[in-house]
């Protein structure tokens, strides 16, 4: 074990008040932490302040540095502790740590912890060579990791940015079929009236990774799709007349596995689910992207049979409320209104003030 190298360390130090740790839990770790990064930015870490079912106090500790780290010089830091090379992957890891499924443990308690860096726990592949770095992102993306997961898996591999889109898009092309149900929600309402808020519960739903924010629609949109990475579901926030070319908008409401302009790499569309948040009505909103003459062609249907849900967001003092109504029984904007007042006195009282 003395000739053990490793880049990352698990360790278990129990017992830290009995060897010079004094004060609170959160102090103790912070300590910990301290010791450890001593003024070296390269060096990532997590530490967790524990208590065990026969309430023993410890502290686990992921020990990481930037490059090859000897056992014996952990050792010589922490001679009390138990250390061993770090085993499982970063998501494992952390799993462990915060005692999640599966390596939850019956009155086990993680009372405070704290980290340093992002860890990345035991790596499975190297990136020192261009064959190497090849191989990994092979790997990883037939894992099924996202392009941001697997940057995130090291700052390397970020100077391939451009070939793990690509590798990524072209897997995620044949796994995708020509034509997929893709259910298409309408947001509407004054400003201020809780549209946007919409992402944040669609982040606790789904998780932020699966969750794509697209409110970037200078040059028409493009660019605006430069981080897409598969998200599933698309959130389009504040969508005006002159955001996008309308045949963009048709595009990313339908099903197809169609192919979409980035700046730098292309991407297809690959969600199933889209939220589009507007204070324009989609009869507004096509107004201002078709020209009168070319709307006996490009007709308002194509738009509103994509349609699924209408959501209208108001207001009731400090209370967001809203009211649904499916794509299929929507008539106009003025009865979506009407209907939202049937529902609801308090908007029917406030929309006869306005009147």
């Amino acid at each position: 074990m003395a000739d053990t190298v490793s880049r990352s360390w698990f360790a278990v130090f129990p017992n830290p008040e009995q060897h010079g740790y004094d004060g609170t839990p959160e102090e103790i770790v912070e300590k910990l932490k301290d010791e450890w990064i001593a003024g070296n930015a390269l060096r990532k870490g997590w530490w967790g302040y524990c208590i065990s079912s026969k309430g023993l106090p410890h502290v686990h500790m992921v020990l990481e540095d930037s490059g090859s780290c000897r056992f014996t010089k952990v050792k010589k830091a922490y001679p009390t502790a138990h250390l061993e090379p770090t085993k499982g992957n970063k998501k494992q890891v952390l799993q462990y740590i915060h005692k999640e499924p599966p390596y939850d443990e019956k009155g086990e308690q993680v009372l405070v912890y704290t980290s340093y860096g992002n860890i990345e726990g035991n790596k499975r592949y190297s990136v020192t060579n261009t064959n190497d770095t090849l191989a990994t992102i092979e790997m990883l993306i037939e894992e099924g990791m996202t392009p941001n997961q697997i940057m995130a898996e090291d700052i390397r591999l970020r100077r391939e940015e451009t070939l793990i889109r690509k590798c990524y898009f072209a897997k995620r092309y044949k796994e995708t079929p020509p034509i997929r149900n893709v259910n298409v929600i309408w947001h509407c309402g004054d400003s201020g009236s809780g549209k946007s808020y919409s992402y944040i519960e669609l982040c606790e739903k789904y998780g932020d990774d699966n969750v794509y924010f697209f409110s970037d629609y200078a040059n028409k949109g493009i660019g605006g799709f430069d981080g897409y990475n598969g998200e599933p579901c698309l959130f389009m926030d504040e969508l005006k007349k002159d955001s996008l070319p309308f045949e963009l908008l048709l595009m990313i409401a339908q099903g197809y596995r169609s192919q979409i302009h980035c700046r730098y790499s292309n991407c297809f569309a690959l969600w199933n689910e889209v939220h589009i948040t507007s204070i324009f009505s989609p009869e507004d909103i096509y107004s201002g992207m078709v020209s009168k003459e070319n709307q006996n062609k490009d007709t308002i249907h194509q738009l509103l049979r994509r349609i699924t849900k209408f959501v209208f967001h108001y207001k009731h003092n400090d209370e967001y409320k809203s009211f649904e109504l499916a794509g299929n029984q929507y008539i106009g904007f003025d009865d979506l209104k009407k209907r939202t007042a049937a529902h609801d006195a308090f908007y029917q009282k406030a929309e006869k003030e306005v009147l």
